[in-house]
């Protein structure tokens, strides 16, 4: 693993770090709530490239789109079977 992973992977811990805020906050406020709304939706990007080059290192065929969505629906569906 190289040094670009270990910066993806610091780049997700202080995102969450982050998103670990959100219960502390005014969930009435709309401004607040989408916020945190977008911050999840990086972090589950950030969490992507992390996994994907998780499993490129361990040698796991990951989609040529670089899209999550199909790939964890073969994997699940793998599981569940």
């Amino acid at each position: 693993m190289g040094w670009w992973f270990m910066k993806k992977y610091d780049n997700y811990t202080s995102h969450l770090a982050v998103l670990r805020k959100s219960p502390e906050q005014d969930l009435r406020n709309e401004f607040i709530l989408s916020g945190i709304i977008d911050k999840f939706f990086i972090q589950f990007e950030l969490g992507w490239k992390v996994l994907k080059e998780l499993l490129i290192y361990e040698g796991i065929l990951v989609d040529r789109t670089g899209r999550p969505g199909r790939f964890l629906r073969r994997r699940t569906s793998v599981l569940i079977l």
